[in-house]
């Protein structure tokens, strides 16, 4: 006999209804499956833990993490983020039903709460197990028990399986493979094994010695060593990575970006190997890989070209001749390249000369192939970027674009999707001349087509990269597909979906934006910095709680983990950090509160330059283009400079810090933030913490799931740190301190603080003489403070008021402990990093009797500016050299800097030779 809740109509319920005064009897149902997602799941799993009911949640991709996933006694998969690929898919929900053995089914609201094919029928399977579906209007009402529900027989019928079965059209079936190994490494490698992971496919890694402790080496199934840490003695090498795959029995091989990825001639092996490759096949890539050949190609497909040579270039003069003949200026680039490397840009012939042989060596060390092209540079271009997908069924889908404008030496920074210049009808006609490339190629799996656009939307065909690309995240992010499955399943010989095949002009969602975050040196002109990442903490990663997209998402991609090393011998590339959210200004002001909660302490990185690109007017007005950094930095990048409202924030938060500090130190402070039980819940505040800053930085709503962590947040006792006064002491903890932003150098202030259930701080600027100027003073006022000492992140809320309406608001701030110095701290607020001390009015006022410390005098010395290789050294002893006169080159990261002379004079030695590794500020030559 089947149970089934009929719909709530008078004549059923006329007779049924047997209320009891004193309550129901017993359990309702002994499991029960909620066929929905986010709060109304966690809400219907609340009532059936009361109950004593035991519930069996269901999840897309997106939610894998959900708090009904965490909460619910099983959960299992039922698809990707797309809800017509998971939530309304009744056959899967009914056969997980059947699996756990749940007698009931609550639909929450959305989804199939209200669709009549799923609310009147009862399936019964073959295996006898019984599926009810409760109707919202009635559960948890007067019809909830057993001992209340009308019972109805319906026999089996066709029509009736005809009806509630409802198949995905147009998805992809079964796993595609069984095992695969990634020839990759660091984050695109997890980001590899995650998607594979997901799909039941088990993978097999590889590594070199500098990789042996990698997270892809953790993350995978199965783990080989190839070699050691140079890349042509282990990742570049196909045949040890052939020998893995036969070895570990994988039947497929992803090369994620880089390395092999883009060679032809690894293709062939894996196929002769009698494996697949999960990219294109040779002979596209063969052709649009070799940016000599692709531009002709795209030419006859239909595709506009860039003016340039449509050949090799043979050598220095060559060069030259040719840079002349196709007009100044010229790009010169290698081509097999890609990823920035090889690739110089040239204004006369002298720069010419000089960026052809170091594109050409670039082009050898990175690709093995040093052929190189030239062709003519659009000035102030936008670079736009087309992502696609093709089968080998004739079907090519085509994304929307990528905009990847802001470059540093031809290395993406920043992009994002969709770009602020296109208008839909240029979308549709590059969208339009990517298909026609693929087609006329006949390319499968992922590729994207690269473009230059003027301000006037003329395009130019750039490049075809044959491969996944590193900023994938951000079109997956605003098309809802993930980019790898769909490369395992064409790779499996499957065909696209005909969700995408029909429909193969994709428009964007939302908005998305990525940051590279590099380990390099913004301060230093960029140089990368090598070494362990000694704290790493990334921010808060969540997406939205419903279907539509109303909140935001933040993304990571990484390859790291606290204590991992960065090495010399590959890309400095930390992470790829992505936000998502329903309006490009939300997502900006979203990425800005997750870059002020990444922690990234250990080495040089990026952050604070990222963080400064979000701040910029021509960057948040959506009108800038590939020479944005040259153009807002053409003097480098000299740290994010505050406004001074922000500058007097970060003064008052230093100060409270400080105070809190000494607190703890006195021992003043609760010491119930250390207990076990404690640091549970202190684990589970912070998190709130860091969502909701996140949401209040994009302007969006606190949603029910934070409200929902709130409740067990209030057990948490609240208090402002110092705040030790005696209920009667109106005026509560007075302190004064001199707070000096920019080290020993820096503008002094005077800042008095009163801590009285919230910080009141009143901060004056000083003179030379250490005099507070009072008629400058500002007052702030500080409502709470969440930060406990050795922790980096402090949460603080600004407490304000207009001057005009008198209308309070609050406003919620972050700011990161970097390290103690001898006087005080080094903190970032608002990408802001400075040296801060604080002394007491006394300290103050003797420290102008101390002697300056000796700085040493380098200015006879030319020192490495980051670790690397030296690869050449162009002067010898006694040699006169001009200011501007190339020294020597050194190479990281596999990019060749050039090592110029400061100023004209004599070589009085040569302290090391070609091939030596150097360490930064190692002395190379000296000067007399």
């Amino acid at each position: 006999m089947l149970k089934h809740i009929l719909p709530r109509t008078n004549s059923l319920l006329n007779g049924v209804r047997q209320f009891s005064k004193g309550g129901y009897k017993g359990k309702p149902f002994d499991k029960i499956l909620i066929a929905n997602r986010g709060e109304i799941a966690c809400r219907v799993i609340r009532t059936a833990k009361k109950l004593g009911v035991k519930t069996v949640a269901v999840y897309s991709d997106a939610d894998a993490s959900g708090m009904h996933v965490k909460m619910a006694d099983e959960a299992y998969r039922i698809g990707t983020a797309q809800s017509n690929d998971s939530y309304l898919c009744m056959d899967r929900i009914l056969d997980v039903a059947k699996k756990s053995g749940a007698q009931a089914i609550h639909p929450g609201y959305g989804f199939l709460s209200e669709n009549a094919k799923c609310r009147v029928i009862i399936v019964q399977y073959p295996l006898g197990s019984v599926a009810l579906f409760l109707s919202l209007s009635l559960i948890f009402r007067d019809i909830l028990s057993g001992h209340t529900m009308l019972k109805h027989i319906l026999p089996r019928t066709n029509s009736l399986l005809n009806g509630v079965r409802h198949f995905s059209k147009g998805g992809y079936k079964g796993k595609p493979f069984d095992k695969i190994l990634i020839a990759n490494r660091g984050e695109i490698a997890c980001r590899v094994i995650r998607t594979a992971k997901k799909l039941g496919v088990k993978t097999v890694a590889v590594y070199s010695d500098a990789d042996a402790s990698g997270m892809h080496v953790k993350m995978a199934d199965e783990a080989y060593r190839i070699g050691t840490a140079q890349s042509n003695d282990s990742y570049l090498c196909m045949d040890r990575i052939l020998d893995v795959a036969k070895k570990s029995g994988a039947q497929a091989i992803h090369p994620g970006y880089g390395f092999l990825s883009e060679n032809a001639k690894f293709v062939d092996m894996v196929e002769a190997a009698g494996l697949a490759f999960i990219g294109p096949s040779s002979g596209p890539m063969h052709a649009m890989g070799d940016k000599l050949s692709s531009k002709k190609i795209a030419k006859d497909a239909g595709c506009f070209v860039i003016p340039g040579y449509e050949g090799e270039i043979r050598d220095e003069d060559h060069a030259v001749a040719l840079a002349n003949e196709v007009g100044y200026p010229v790009m010169l680039k290698a081509s097999a390249g890609g990823g920035g490397k090889g690739m110089r840009v040239a204004y006369n012939d002298k720069e010419t000369r000089e960026g052809f042989a170091l594109s050409k060596a670039e082009a050898k060390s990175s690709f093995g192939d040093d052929r190189m092209l030239i062709e003519r540079f659009i000035e102030d271009p936008h670079h736009i970027e087309i992502q696609v997908i093709a089968d080998t069924f004739g079907n090519v889908v085509a994304f929307p674009e990528r905009e990847c404008s802001v470059q540093r030496r031809n290395q993406k920074v920043v992009e994002e999707s969709p770009s602020c210049l296109l208008t839909p009808a240029t979308r549709r006609l590059m969208q339009e001349q990517a298909i026609l490339l693929c087609k006329a190629t006949n390319y499968r799996s992922a590729g994207t087509v690269e473009m230059l656009a003027d301000a006037q939307q003329n395009f130019y065909f750039l490049e075809m990269n044959t491969r996944l690309q590193v900023e994938h995240p951000i079109t997956e992010l605003v098309s809802g597909e993930d980019l790898v499955e769909h490369m395992l399943y064409i790779a499996a010989g499957q065909k696209i979906p005909d969700r995408l095949a029909k429909h193969p002009h994709l428009n964007a969602n939302g908005s998305a934006i990525e940051s590279r975050v590099y380990a390099e040196d913004p301060l230093r002109g960029f140089l990368p910095s090598i070494g362990p990442l000694i704290t790493y903490r990334e921010p808060l990663q969540f997406t939205p709680e419903t279907e539509e997209l109303t909140t935001g998402t933040v993304r990571i991609d990484t390859g790291v983990f606290e204590g991992a090393t960065i090495s010399m011998y590959y890309d400095p590339m930390i992470s790829k950090l992505c936000t998502h959210a329903p309006t490009r200004e939300q997502a900006v002001s979203l990425m800005e509160g997750a870059l002020d909660q990444y922690v990234v302490q250990g080495l040089g990185n990026n952050i604070t330059f990222l963080r400064d690109v979000y701040r910029n007017p021509t960057f948040r007005s959506g009108h800038y283009s590939t020479k944005f950094i040259g153009n807002e930095y053409p003097n480098g990048f000299h740290g994010v400079q505050l406004k001074e409202h922000e500058t007097f924030e970060f003064l008052a938060l230093a100060a409270a810090l400080h105070s809190a500090r000494n607190e703890e130190l006195t021992g003043l402070r609760s010491t119930k933030a250390t207990e076990i039980k404690e640091q549970a819940l202190l684990r589970n505040r912070r998190e709130h913490r860091q969502r909701a800053h996140l949401l209040a930085a994009a302007t969006a709503p606190v949603t029910t799931e934070a409200l929902a962590q709130q409740e067990e947040d209030d057990l948490y006792e609240e208090g402002f740190p110092g705040d030790n006064y005696d209920e009667e002491d109106e005026e509560g903890n007075e302190e004064e301190y001199v707070v000096v932003l920019g080290g020993p150098k820096g503008q002094a202030y005077n800042v008095q603080i009163n801590i009285n259930g919230k910080c009141q701080a009143r901060i004056s600027p000083m003179n030379a003489k250490g005099v507070a100027d009072a008629s400058k003073a500002v007052e702030l006022v500080l409502s709470d403070l969440d930060w406990h000492v050795g922790q980096p992140l402090a949460y603080g809320v600004f407490h304000t008021a207009d001057a005009r309406t008198g209308e309070e608001a609050e406003a919620p701030v972050v700011i990161q402990t970097l390290g103690n110095t001898a006087e005080g701290y080094t903190l970032r607020y608002l990408g802001s990093e400075q040296e801060v001390i604080v002394r007491t009015p006394q300290e103050h006022a003797l420290h102008r009797h101390m002697l300056p410390p000796v700085v040493k005098d380098h200015s006879k010395h030319l020192l490495c500016p980051m670790p690397g290789t030296l690869i050449s050294c162009s002067v010898t002893v006694g040699q006169k050299v001009e200011a501007g006169q190339q020294l020597a080159v050194v190479e990281a990261m596999k990019m060749q800097n050039v090592l110029r002379a400061e100023r004209a004079g004599v070589i009085a030695a040569v302290h090391k030779k070609a091939g030596n590794h150097l360490k930064v500020d190692e002395v190379i030559i000296e000067f007399e």
